[in-house]
């Protein structure tokens, strides 16, 4: 193997290592607080910084120490090692990171639900610069910081509508308010475009999706329409059948209606939540 392509192989090993090891910092910092004593405000941009800068060392670390065994390697030669196992080594050392790893380098991920005001994930990922005043204008705090998906869309804003851990209980409701337009008001580069309240109730981030094998109507026949009450847009339809007890309804979503707000699962009532919202390729202003 030639030793400037086995070097480069090296160095292309560590920037992987380190970009593999990136989910597991953030997972272990995402939690933690550095705003200091006295300071109420958990920065979720100060928690990035903080993880980005362990990344970043982990990648140094694993490019001193990949390179070291690179450097080893080829000054040594064949007083150390014979060329067909120095050559079986370096691709047992490349080849098992890099199949290891560049799946999931490449791999784009779910498709970001962007901010009331966005346009679609390419020009929104272009135009912000990560400033992420929308984060912190937010008072539900819903829009957080990308962590996973394109290189080109990595740490930008997003709304994220997971819910806290079993045992622990929502501080906000998880719900991208119909009268609220904060974060369109502070975007300093016009990724998230200006919109009134008017124009936000009208806007369209995302849809809502009714997973029939966990819904209580759809599933066991029963009544439920939590979701239909708890919607503010009027997004439901209801499909009737006839049963044993007489008429129920099943909720179904109107695509032309719902907004993508995420209200009908947070007030959802199945042991698993019978709903989730999708992103839309390109946000839109509805008619109803």
């Amino acid at each position: 193997m030639n030793r400037k392509i086995l070097f480069l192989f090296f160095i292309v090993i560590s920037a992987l290592l380190g970009y593999g090891a990136y989910d597991a910092i953030t997972q272990i910092t995402g939690s933690w607080n550095i705003s200091g004593p006295g300071n109420e405000l958990l920065d979720q941009d100060q928690s990035y910084w903080n993880s980005g800068a362990l990344a970043l060392f982990t990648v140094i670390a694993c490019f001193i120490s990949f390179c070291a065994l690179g450097i080893y390697l080829l000054s040594k030669g064949d007083n150390k090692l014979n060329a067909n196992r120095r050559d079986a080594l370096s691709g047992i050392l490349i080849g098992l990171p890099l199949a290891a790893l560049l799946p999931r380098f490449l791999r784009s991920g779910k498709k970001p639900i962007l901010p009331p005001g966005a346009t679609n994930p390419e020009e929104f990922a272009e135009l912000c610069n990560r400033c992420y005043q929308c984060v912190h204008a937010c008072p539900n705090k819903i829009i957080k910081i990308r962590k996973t998906g394109k290189l080109t869309e990595l740490f930008m804003a997003q709304i994220d509508y997971s819910r806290p851990p079993d045992g622990q209980q929502a501080e906000f409701t998880i719900v991208c308010e119909e009268g609220c337009n904060e974060c369109s008001k502070v975007c300093p580069t016009g990724a998230i475009s200006q919109l009134t309240k008017e124009q936000k109730a009208k806007r369209q981030i995302g849809k809502a999706v009714v997973l029939h094998d966990k819904c209580i109507a759809w599933s066991k026949n029963e009544y439920c329409l939590v979701c239909d009450e708890y919607c503010p847009y009027n997004a439901f339809d209801i499909d009737k059948i006839q049963t044993g007890n007489g008429e129920l309804g099943r909720p179904v979503v109107s695509a032309e209606r719902c907004r993508g707000c995420n209200a009908c699962v947070d007030a959802c009532v199945a042991k698993e939540r019978a709903l989730l919202v999708i992103p839309v390729d390109n946000q839109r202003q509805l008619k109803a």
